[in-house]
Protein backbone atom coordinates (compact mmCIF):
# COMPACT_ATOMS: atom_id res chain seq x y z
CA UNK A 1 0.00 0.00 0.00
CA UNK A 2 1.39 3.37 -1.02
CA UNK A 3 2.15 6.04 1.58
CA UNK A 4 -0.56 8.41 0.37
CA UNK A 5 -3.14 5.62 0.62
CA UNK A 6 -2.03 4.81 4.17
CA UNK A 7 -2.46 8.44 5.16
CA UNK A 8 -5.92 8.51 3.59
CA UNK A 9 -6.98 5.51 5.69
CA UNK A 10 -5.53 7.18 8.80
CA UNK A 11 -7.45 10.38 8.01
CA UNK A 12 -10.68 8.41 7.63
CA UNK A 13 -10.12 6.63 10.95
CA UNK A 14 -9.32 9.88 12.75
CA UNK A 15 -12.44 11.53 11.37
CA UNK A 16 -14.66 8.54 12.18
CA UNK A 17 -13.22 7.81 15.62
CA UNK A 18 -15.24 10.50 17.48
CA UNK A 19 -18.41 9.17 15.87
CA UNK A 20 -18.16 5.80 17.60
CA UNK A 21 -17.95 7.55 20.97
CA UNK A 22 -21.41 9.05 20.57
CA UNK A 23 -24.07 6.73 21.94
CA UNK A 24 -26.78 8.14 19.67
CA UNK A 25 -24.70 7.20 16.63
CA UNK A 26 -24.48 3.49 17.43
CA UNK A 27 -28.14 2.67 16.57
CA UNK A 28 -27.70 4.42 13.23
CA UNK A 29 -24.57 2.43 12.50
CA UNK A 30 -26.44 -0.77 13.37
CA UNK A 31 -29.31 0.13 11.03
CA UNK A 32 -26.98 0.93 8.18
CA UNK A 33 -25.02 -2.28 8.73
CA UNK A 34 -28.21 -4.35 8.64
CA UNK A 35 -29.32 -2.43 5.56
CA UNK A 36 -26.00 -3.31 3.90
CA UNK A 37 -26.60 -7.00 4.61
CA UNK A 38 -30.09 -6.75 3.14
CA UNK A 39 -28.70 -5.06 0.04
CA UNK A 40 -26.22 -7.92 -0.38
CA UNK A 41 -28.92 -10.58 -0.02
CA UNK A 42 -31.20 -8.77 -2.44
CA UNK A 43 -28.39 -8.37 -4.94
CA UNK A 44 -27.53 -12.07 -4.68
CA UNK A 45 -31.14 -13.03 -5.37
CA UNK A 46 -31.30 -10.65 -8.33
CA UNK A 47 -28.15 -12.17 -9.82
CA UNK A 48 -29.63 -15.67 -9.52
CA UNK A 49 -32.97 -14.57 -10.99
CA UNK A 50 -31.28 -13.01 -14.03
CA UNK A 51 -28.78 -15.79 -14.73
CA UNK A 52 -29.93 -16.25 -18.35
CA UNK A 53 -29.54 -12.56 -19.08
CA UNK A 54 -26.09 -12.53 -17.52
CA UNK A 55 -25.07 -15.56 -19.57
CA UNK A 56 -26.18 -13.70 -22.69
CA UNK A 57 -24.06 -10.70 -21.75
CA UNK A 58 -21.07 -12.97 -21.16
CA UNK A 59 -21.56 -14.54 -24.60
CA UNK A 60 -21.82 -11.07 -26.16
CA UNK A 61 -18.55 -10.06 -24.50
CA UNK A 62 -16.97 -13.22 -25.84
CA UNK A 63 -18.16 -12.25 -29.31
CA UNK A 64 -16.50 -8.84 -28.95
CA UNK A 65 -13.21 -10.34 -27.82
CA UNK A 66 -11.91 -10.26 -31.39
CA UNK A 67 -11.32 -6.54 -30.72
CA UNK A 68 -9.08 -7.16 -27.71
CA UNK A 69 -5.70 -7.59 -29.35
CA UNK A 70 -6.16 -4.81 -31.92
CA UNK A 71 -7.32 -2.41 -29.20
CA UNK A 72 -4.33 -3.34 -27.07
CA UNK A 73 -1.97 -2.68 -29.98
CA UNK A 74 -3.60 0.71 -30.58
CA UNK A 75 -3.00 1.84 -27.01
CA UNK A 76 0.58 0.53 -26.93
CA UNK A 77 1.41 2.38 -30.18
CA UNK A 78 0.16 5.70 -28.84
CA UNK A 79 2.25 6.31 -25.75
CA UNK A 80 3.31 9.91 -25.16
CA UNK A 81 4.08 12.23 -22.27
CA UNK A 82 0.61 13.79 -22.60
CA UNK A 83 -1.14 10.42 -22.55
CA UNK A 84 1.09 9.29 -19.67
CA UNK A 85 -0.19 12.24 -17.61
CA UNK A 86 -3.81 11.82 -18.72
CA UNK A 87 -4.09 8.10 -18.00
CA UNK A 88 -2.29 8.33 -14.68
CA UNK A 89 -5.78 8.77 -13.27
CA UNK A 90 -6.06 4.99 -12.93
CA UNK A 91 -3.37 5.12 -10.24
CA UNK A 92 -5.69 7.29 -8.11
CA UNK A 93 -9.37 7.14 -9.01
CA UNK A 94 -9.60 3.43 -9.70
CA UNK A 95 -7.77 2.40 -6.54
CA UNK A 96 -9.84 0.74 -3.81
CA UNK A 97 -7.43 2.12 -1.18
CA UNK A 98 -8.55 5.61 -2.17
CA UNK A 99 -12.24 5.18 -3.00
CA UNK A 100 -13.12 3.10 0.08
CA UNK A 101 -11.81 5.63 2.65
CA UNK A 102 -13.31 8.44 0.55
CA UNK A 103 -16.73 6.81 0.80
CA UNK A 104 -16.19 6.30 4.54
CA UNK A 105 -15.34 9.99 4.96
CA UNK A 106 -18.51 11.03 3.12
CA UNK A 107 -20.54 8.70 5.33
CA UNK A 108 -18.87 10.06 8.46
CA UNK A 109 -19.57 13.65 7.41
CA UNK A 110 -23.23 12.74 7.00
CA UNK A 111 -23.34 11.21 10.47
CA UNK A 112 -21.61 14.14 12.18
CA UNK A 113 -23.69 16.79 10.42
CA UNK A 114 -26.88 14.70 10.72
CA UNK A 115 -27.39 15.22 7.02
CA UNK A 116 -29.31 12.15 5.89
CA UNK A 117 -28.72 12.66 2.18
CA UNK A 118 -24.96 13.01 2.57
CA UNK A 119 -24.96 9.92 4.75
CA UNK A 120 -26.89 8.14 2.01
CA UNK A 121 -24.25 8.98 -0.60
CA UNK A 122 -21.48 7.66 1.66
CA UNK A 123 -23.38 4.50 2.56
CA UNK A 124 -24.46 3.72 -0.99
CA UNK A 125 -21.01 4.32 -2.46
CA UNK A 126 -19.45 2.03 0.16
CA UNK A 127 -22.01 -0.69 -0.54
CA UNK A 128 -21.59 -0.36 -4.31
CA UNK A 129 -17.79 -0.57 -4.14
CA UNK A 130 -17.83 -3.53 -1.76
CA UNK A 131 -20.38 -5.68 -3.58
CA UNK A 132 -19.24 -4.91 -7.13
CA UNK A 133 -15.63 -5.46 -6.09
CA UNK A 134 -16.54 -8.79 -4.49
CA UNK A 135 -18.32 -9.93 -7.66
CA UNK A 136 -15.36 -8.88 -9.80
CA UNK A 137 -12.86 -10.75 -7.62
CA UNK A 138 -14.93 -13.95 -7.78
CA UNK A 139 -15.20 -13.79 -11.58
CA UNK A 140 -11.48 -13.02 -11.90
CA UNK A 141 -10.58 -16.26 -10.18
CA UNK A 142 -13.19 -18.35 -11.97
CA UNK A 143 -12.18 -17.10 -15.44
CA UNK A 144 -8.43 -16.82 -14.83
CA UNK A 145 -7.66 -14.78 -17.94
CA UNK A 146 -4.11 -13.77 -18.78
CA UNK A 147 -3.18 -10.08 -18.66
CA UNK A 148 -1.87 -8.37 -21.82
CA UNK A 149 1.58 -7.74 -20.38
CA UNK A 150 2.24 -11.50 -20.32
CA UNK A 151 2.15 -11.39 -24.14
CA UNK A 152 0.35 -14.71 -24.44
CA UNK A 153 -2.57 -13.39 -26.45
CA UNK A 154 -6.14 -12.74 -25.37
CA UNK A 155 -7.25 -16.38 -25.15
CA UNK A 156 -5.10 -17.97 -22.47
CA UNK A 157 -6.84 -18.93 -19.20
CA UNK A 158 -5.81 -20.45 -15.90
CA UNK A 159 -8.79 -20.54 -13.48
CA UNK A 160 -8.24 -20.53 -9.72
CA UNK A 161 -4.55 -19.70 -9.96
CA UNK A 162 -4.87 -16.95 -7.32
CA UNK A 163 -2.12 -15.03 -9.09
CA UNK A 164 -2.45 -11.41 -10.18
CA UNK A 165 -1.19 -12.03 -13.71
CA UNK A 166 -4.13 -14.40 -14.32
CA UNK A 167 -6.82 -12.02 -13.06
CA UNK A 168 -7.51 -9.87 -16.09
CA UNK A 169 -11.26 -10.42 -16.56
CA UNK A 170 -13.02 -8.27 -15.45
CA UNK A 171 -11.12 -5.10 -14.57
CA UNK A 172 -11.36 -4.33 -10.86
CA UNK A 173 -10.36 -0.70 -11.41
CA UNK A 174 -13.12 -0.17 -13.96
CA UNK A 175 -15.60 -1.95 -11.68
CA UNK A 176 -15.13 0.22 -8.61
CA UNK A 177 -14.58 3.42 -10.62
CA UNK A 178 -17.96 2.97 -12.31
CA UNK A 179 -19.57 1.90 -9.03
CA UNK A 180 -18.44 5.08 -7.27
CA UNK A 181 -19.10 7.33 -10.28
CA UNK A 182 -22.62 5.96 -10.74
CA UNK A 183 -23.55 6.70 -7.12
CA UNK A 184 -22.15 10.22 -7.39
CA UNK A 185 -23.90 10.77 -10.72
CA UNK A 186 -27.24 9.55 -9.32
CA UNK A 187 -26.94 11.99 -6.41
CA UNK A 188 -27.41 15.08 -8.59
CA UNK A 189 -29.74 15.43 -11.56
CA UNK A 190 -27.38 17.61 -13.57
CA UNK A 191 -25.86 16.63 -16.91
CA UNK A 192 -22.56 18.41 -16.29
CA UNK A 193 -22.15 16.82 -12.86
CA UNK A 194 -22.98 13.38 -14.21
CA UNK A 195 -20.68 13.80 -17.23
CA UNK A 196 -17.82 14.73 -14.90
CA UNK A 197 -18.09 11.52 -12.87
CA UNK A 198 -18.67 9.17 -15.79
CA UNK A 199 -15.80 10.77 -17.71
CA UNK A 200 -13.49 9.95 -14.81
CA UNK A 201 -14.61 6.31 -14.87
CA UNK A 202 -14.10 6.10 -18.64
CA UNK A 203 -10.59 7.53 -18.29
CA UNK A 204 -9.78 4.93 -15.65
CA UNK A 205 -10.93 2.17 -18.02
CA UNK A 206 -8.86 3.57 -20.87
CA UNK A 207 -5.91 3.99 -18.53
CA UNK A 208 -5.91 0.29 -17.65
CA UNK A 209 -5.66 -0.57 -21.34
CA UNK A 210 -3.02 2.10 -21.87
CA UNK A 211 -0.93 0.60 -19.08
CA UNK A 212 -1.22 -2.85 -20.68
CA UNK A 213 -3.03 -4.29 -17.66
CA UNK A 214 -6.36 -5.24 -19.29
CA UNK A 215 -8.07 -6.15 -22.54
CA UNK A 216 -10.95 -4.20 -24.04
CA UNK A 217 -13.61 -6.72 -22.97
CA UNK A 218 -12.16 -6.70 -19.43
CA UNK A 219 -13.04 -3.02 -19.28
CA UNK A 220 -16.53 -3.54 -20.70
CA UNK A 221 -17.29 -6.28 -18.16
CA UNK A 222 -15.95 -4.27 -15.21
CA UNK A 223 -17.87 -1.17 -16.28
CA UNK A 224 -21.12 -3.12 -16.58
CA UNK A 225 -20.66 -4.76 -13.18
CA UNK A 226 -19.86 -1.49 -11.40
CA UNK A 227 -22.66 0.42 -13.11
CA UNK A 228 -25.39 -2.21 -12.66
CA UNK A 229 -24.53 -2.95 -9.01
CA UNK A 230 -24.46 0.77 -8.18
CA UNK A 231 -27.81 1.29 -9.89
CA UNK A 232 -29.32 -1.51 -7.80
CA UNK A 233 -27.75 -0.22 -4.59
CA UNK A 234 -28.94 3.33 -5.19
CA UNK A 235 -32.54 2.25 -5.78
CA UNK A 236 -32.60 -0.01 -2.73
CA UNK A 237 -34.56 1.76 0.06
CA UNK A 238 -32.89 2.82 3.29
CA UNK A 239 -33.53 5.14 6.23
CA UNK A 240 -31.34 7.83 4.73
CA UNK A 241 -33.49 8.30 1.64
CA UNK A 242 -35.90 10.90 3.03
CA UNK A 243 -33.59 13.92 2.91
CA UNK A 244 -34.11 16.05 -0.17
CA UNK A 245 -30.74 17.75 -0.43
CA UNK A 246 -27.17 17.85 0.80
CA UNK A 247 -25.77 21.22 1.72
CA UNK A 248 -22.17 21.20 2.85
CA UNK A 249 -22.19 24.86 3.82
CA UNK A 250 -21.73 26.24 6.49
CA UNK A 251 -20.61 23.11 8.32
CA UNK A 252 -18.06 22.08 5.74
CA UNK A 253 -16.00 24.08 3.26
CA UNK A 254 -13.74 22.77 0.53
CA UNK A 255 -11.34 25.66 1.01
CA UNK A 256 -10.62 27.39 4.35
CA UNK A 257 -10.67 30.95 3.01
CA UNK A 258 -14.24 32.30 2.56
CA UNK A 259 -13.36 34.09 -0.64
CA UNK A 260 -12.32 30.82 -2.24
CA UNK A 261 -15.01 28.61 -0.70
CA UNK A 262 -17.05 26.21 -2.77
CA UNK A 263 -20.49 25.26 -1.49
CA UNK A 264 -21.91 21.98 -2.76
CA UNK A 265 -25.58 21.08 -2.87
CA UNK A 266 -26.91 17.69 -3.90
CA UNK A 267 -30.54 17.53 -4.95
CA UNK A 268 -32.43 14.23 -4.89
Amino acid sequence: MKQKEVWLYILALLCLNPIFGQSQILPILKKDFLNSLQVGLGLGNKILDNSKKEAGILLALGGLSFLDESTNQFFQRNHSSLNDALFRIDRIYGEKNILIPTSALIYGMGLVSKNLALRKVGLKSTQAIFYSGFIAVCIKELIGRTRPYQQMGAYRFRPLSFKERWQSFPSGHATIAFAFSTIMAEAVSNVFWQSFWYSGAFLVSAGRMYHNAHWFTDMLAGSLIGWSVAKYVWQYPNDASTQKQVNLWPDFSIFPHPAASLNLRFNF
